[in-house]
């Protein structure tokens, strides 16, 4: 197995710059993740872009925006999600991205 394939993945919500989500954005990649940063506002993370860390737009209360990230996941890691760190809007729920990262990934999501 090369180390590509063995590589961990991470989603991180809400990574707009300067936050908790950018935080831990940084950490992961720096430890070797593949890691998928979102935010509703692209523009918002475009600094982790230039870092080598793939960014998504994704709003997590947004049916096609969930599936559209859902689809860019699948389609990079084969499938495959390590971990899910939720950071985005603490007031809303996760429980369309977590349904949707479920179903539509045919349970991508393991646990870690």
């Amino acid at each position: 197995m090369n180390a590509k394939a063995a590589q961990k993945t991470v989603l991180i919500t809400g990574c707009s710059k300067g936050g908790i989500g950018d935080a831990l954005a940084r950490s992961f990649h720096g430890k070797g993740f593949k890691v998928f940063a979102s935010a509703r506002n692209l523009s918002k993370i475009s600094h982790l872009k230039a870092l080598g860390i793939s960014v998504l737009a994704l709003d997590i209360v947004d049916h096609s925006s969930v599936s559209n990230a859902v689809e860019v996941i699948k389609t990079a890691t084969g499938g495959t999600l390590d971990i899910l760190v939720n950071n985005a809007d603490a007031g809303k729920t996760i429980t369309l991205l977590i349904k949707e990262l479920w179903l539509m990934g045919q349970g991508m999501l393991h646990r870690c």
